[in-house]
């Protein structure tokens, strides 16, 4: 299987030739978007997520990041972030997410870590609860 031959920013005829973001631009308007835990499962979280991203305006690429899957709603997926060619943007989304939660007074729960560097750099923005293959493989329902 060949990667899609565009992006939905490509979809969409936006340049992509913008300066990288800076302040809370890098927030708010991120160049592209990775998805982690996107999923082919309807009415998930990272399935609707996903969906909503590509379907209403986002005008960069978004990348679904999940391991178990090749393709998410006919999208070439990554098994990791790492994998993802060029710079997403995620870690400043990632960022903005726990932070906001933590404002609402909400606990932080990362699902799809997945290597070291991820685990510490949600340790260092205070993720308080992480999952995902460094910790353990997929499990059977009970």
């Amino acid at each position: 299987m060949s990667a899609p031959s565009s992006t939905s920013a490509q979809r969409a005829g936006i340049s992509l030739d913008r300066p990288a973001p800076t302040g809370l631009d890098a927030i708010f308007r991120p160049r592209s978007v990775a998805v982690i835990g996107a999923s082919r499962r309807p009415g998930s979280i990272g399935s609707a997520i996903f969906k909503n991203l590509l379907a209403h305006g986002f005008d960069g690429p978004v990348y679904p990041v999940n391991p178990s899957a090749r393709v998410v709603q006919s999208v070439l997926a990554y098994p990791s972030v790492r994998d993802i060619p060029g710079d997403s943007d995620s870690s400043a989304l990632a960022t903005a997410i726990i932070a906001m939660a933590h404002s609402l007074d909400m606990r932080v729960v990362a699902e799809g870590v997945e290597c070291v560097a991820q685990k510490m750099f949600m340790q260092h923005h205070g993720c308080n609860e992480m999952q995902g293959f460094l910790f353990s493989k997929p499990l059977p329902a009970e």
